[in-house]
């Protein structure tokens, strides 16, 4: 299944909600005759929100099957910018925190909705998407760039949010899906050095920027090179989603991350290995402490494919702090 089908699957099974069961490995049709008016009609919001596409087909009664669907999609114009920022919850209470995701490779930042159903709702919950889907604007070229973009559309969107939070506020929490950790990290910097927020890190499943320098992520860059050339026959969509993440490689081998004065909770998963020098000793040059949690039982793609979003939402609460 291509990265635009996976993007439509995961989409579906937030408009969904907990209407239905999730399958594994990802079924390549879906049943919208058994979905409601109403969650059709907030998957295609979904889609409009991460692609700037909208469809004119019905899509209940269509009977398409996720890679038809997707071939659907290719062909029609972006009529809208993708959004960079969600907002699952804003809240107005002046003691409370926030949770900011930061999501894997390829972003998609509507698969955190589930986990912000779990925070407390005293905080304000937001996700962040990267660019690169955008065909009217150009792709950052540092993830300085990136990160800047965030905290303009923040500001833009949320300026009393930060102000409440910068003037003793709450905990801001930053959680990092397996490459989202760097963003989050370089993050982390603009909110202390910017606004002097309490930033805390939750890392799950990430390396350190600095990892992606090395040999294994040449390695990992130079075989994307050979998915680029596969998808080049296929539409826009996929291919621009191909690029965003062989750029989001790119960016990461030429990034330097800075110490920062704030502390990192990493989380990792039994799809990680020892060998790939994930751990809590890699990430302490760059924090001021960083303490380890494994999780044996839990899969790198269980999180969302399989709602488990449960086994680590206690992590992410502001003002949560763990006890080993």
């Amino acid at each position: 299944m291509g990265i635009l089908a996976n993007n439509l699957y995961n989409l579906s099974l937030i408009a969904m909600g907990d209407q239905g069961d999730v399958e594994s490995p990802l079924p390549t049709r879906l049943d919208f005759s058994k979905f409601d008016s109403a969650s059709i009609a907030h998957f295609e919001r979904l889609v409009a929100s991460r692609f700037g596409r909208s469809w004119d087909i019905d899509i209940q009664h269509a009977g398409l099957d996720l890679k038809a669907l997707a071939q659907e999609l290719e062909q029609l114009p972006q009529v809208s910018s993708p959004e960079r920022l969600h907002t699952f919850r804003e809240t107005e209470f002046r003691d409370a925190g926030m949770v900011l995701f930061f999501p894997g490779q390829h972003g998609l930042a509507r698969t955190f909705q589930r986990f912000s159903d779990l925070i407390d709702d005293r905080h304000s919950v937001l996700a962040v998407d990267y660019d690169g889907l955008d065909e009217r604007v150009i792709s950052s070229k540092t993830m300085q760039q990136s990160v800047d973009v965030f905290h303009r559309v923040l500001l833009e969107k949320h300026e009393e949010l930060v102000g409440r939070l910068a003037n003793g506020g709450g905990e801001v929490v930053l959680f990092g899906f397996c490459i989202g950790g760097c963003y989050a990290h370089e993050f982390a910097r603009i909110l202390v050095e910017r606004h002097d927020i309490n930033v805390r890190l939750v890392i799950f499943d990430g390396h350190p920027a600095e990892w992606y320098s090395g040999t294994g992520a040449r390695d990992l860059f130079r075989k994307t090179k050979k998915v680029l050339q596969i998808v080049r026959a296929k539409g826009r969509i996929e291919r621009s989603l191909v690029r965003q993440g062989r750029r989001q490689l790119h960016l990461l081998g030429k990034h330097v991350s800075v110490e920062l004065d704030v502390p990192a909770l990493l989380l990792r998963s039994n799809s990680i290995e020892e060998s790939w020098g994930l751990s809590q000793e890699a990430w302490q040059p760059f924090v001021r402490e960083c303490q380890q949690v494994d999780i044996p039982d839990l899969s790198h793609l269980d999180l969302f494919q399989r709602r488990m979003e449960a086994r680590l939402s206690p992590y992410l609460e502001p003002g949560y702090r763990f006890v080993s």
